[in-house]
């Protein structure tokens, strides 16, 4: 299912396993200047992934299962829209 978004834009809704799945491709691809939202006190829980100019919208059943049942879309972000200074998020290790 498409929506138009700002701009005219075409955004596809997806399952949010799909969503994941791209978004954590680019990840593993680039896995620097990533930043993780969660809207507060949204029921279900609403999570934006960002990355430069694009970001991935998610809307799951909880963020506690390891097969978060949802919908996503990813749609570009244009600088002014977002707050300066996002902190970055990533897997660390070691």
């Amino acid at each position: 299912m498409a929506a138009e978004g700002k701009g005219g834009m075409t955004v596809k809704r997806k399952k949010a396993k799909e969503i994941l799945k791209e978004s954590y491709r680019e990840y593993r691809n680039d896995p620097r200047g990533w930043s993780f939202w969660i809207s507060p006190g949204a029921d279900p829980p609403e999570i934006y992934l960002i990355h430069g100019d694009i970001a991935y919208f998610l809307k799951v059943d909880s963020l506690f299962t390891p097969n978060p049942i949802g919908v996503g879309a990813k749609f570009d972000v244009e600088k002014d829209q977002l707050p300066e200074n996002l902190p970055e998020y990533g897997l660390r290790c070691c």
